[in-house]
């Protein structure tokens, strides 16, 4: 073996294999457009889009038009990610507001005919709780095909800034954004979950999140993780409460999944965490010194499609490869957090 041989550069393979689909709108509403809204906060002071950056890391947030809905959205990302693909085994289609049954109506659209199709209400936890689901059940799912779509419209749902701030404090509307991604793979041949754990939060916290959701939308076969109504018909948020619920149970909770999996820190590649906000991603960074966690916040909180979004670009920027371990950590409204751990094959 020569010089050149010992020293080599480690050649590593791209996950390919999993094919992923985004669906994002093109209309965005900018930290600019926002400040020329001459908003107050509830302290006095006139919001800014340096204040908006500094507070949130959104840069600018994609907005659906009325035409844009969850259902089509949704559709548009799974033809994107099936575009070589003839069916899947298993359907999961995760989104926070039901409307009907999303993960049928992608099924009659398609006219596939999967093992099984299941919708997810779990909101910002809903893609990795639709990952612990295939690992209670794996052996029923491993060797076929998996499409998870992820499909979130909150802009309707937040209060609108330009009639006041003193109706929402927590400024949900600089957060939040509209689309969908959808992920495709083979269980067991493209990537294994070695560990998944599901807690909620302590439950005096759970008010600190409240949502217009219609229950009498959601059709069998679900999975709901409930989350406490709002009385305004829009999205409510103690932002406050939140941070401070995931930056002191979430940390744990993904070293607890790591040692499940009977694995150490340092062999674990990445940590994708839901990207709720830069303050958030930056929280538990701090909190997690020896894992690298990875940010994809400028665009906004996507909710449940935020995970596969920010995986997407990871695999996009190289970060992650076969044999790769990473962990993917849900939180959210609930209080609710759902956290695996997945080896890329």
């Amino acid at each position: 073996m020569n010089r050149e041989t010992l020293h080599a550069p480690e050649r590593r393979e791209r996950i390919d294999s999993i094919s992923f689909g985004l669906y994002i709108p093109q209309k965005t509403l900018t930290n600019r457009e926002i400040e020329s809204w001459h908003i107050r906060t509830p302290g006095g002071n006139l919001l800014t889009a340096g204040d908006i950056l500094k507070r949130t890391g959104v840069e600018r947030r994609h907005v659906a038009t009325k035409s844009e809905t969850v259902e089509q959205m949704a559709l548009i990302a799974l033809e994107e990610a099936m575009k070589k693909k003839r069916n899947a085994g298993l359907i999961i289609a995760t989104t926070s507001y039901p409307d009907r049954n999303l993960s049928q109506s992608l099924v009659n659209a398609k006219n596939y005919f999967p093992l099984l199709n299941i919708d997810i209400y779990a909101a910002c936890s809903g893609f990795t709780r639709g990952l612990s689901f295939i690992k209670a059940h794996e052996m029923d799912f491993m060797g076929h095909s998996v499409l998870i779509v992820a499909s979130e419209k909150y802009s309707d749902k937040v209060f609108d800034l330009r009639k006041g701030a003193e109706s929402d404090p927590s400024l949900a509307q600089t957060i939040f954004s509209d689309g969908a991604v959808a992920i495709h793979f083979v269980y067991g041949k493209d990537l294994r979950i070695l560990s998944a754990k599901n807690q909620r939060l302590p439950s005096e916290l759970a008010g600190s999140i409240r949502m217009p959701i219609d229950r009498s939308r959601m059709k069998p076969i679900y999975i709901e993780e409930p989350v406490p109504q709002s009385q305004s018909g829009k999205f409510e948020q103690d932002g406050r409460t939140v941070y401070r619920a995931v930056i002191d149970n979430v940390p744990r909770l993904i070293r607890e999944t790591i040692k499940a999996a009977r694995l150490r820190e340092g062999d674990i590649k990445l940590v994708i965490p839901h990207q709720g906000s830069g303050h958030i991603v930056e929280g538990l960074q701090d909190r997690l010194p020896n894992l690298n966690v990875f940010r994809d916040v400028s665009d906004g909180n996507f909710s449940s499609a935020s995970i596969p979004k920010a995986l997407y670009k990871a695999r996009e920027e190289g970060l992650i490869h076969r044999g790769d371990k990473v962990v993917l950590a849900g939180f959210g409204a609930g209080l609710f957090a759902s956290v695996v751990v997945v080896e890329f094959h």
